[in-house]
């Protein structure tokens, strides 16, 4: 099992008000009014971010996937 030192070098964080920058002024080039991020955009881009680290991590083998009876695990090399 990894220490909680190694485990924190591994991870990236998702930086949520950057993220809602990024939407708000996305919604704004858009013209769309008003220009408030909804929850549900909010989510779902922080789910792709989610699935796009997951997925590097899989690649660099920094993180195994496997399938359990009802879902997915994840445990960290």
């Amino acid at each position: 099992m990894k220490s909680e030192n190694q485990t924190s070098q591994v991870c990236s964080m998702i930086d949520v008000l950057e993220t809602l920058v990024r939407l708000r002024d996305k919604r704004r080039a858009d013209n769309l009014i008003p220009d408030y991020v909804p929850y549900a955009e909010l989510a779902n881009d922080i789910i792709s971010q989610v699935r796009e680290e997951l997925n590097r991590l899989y690649a660099e083998k920094k993180i195994s996937v496997k399938n359990t009876l009802n879902n997915k695990s994840i445990e960290i090399m």
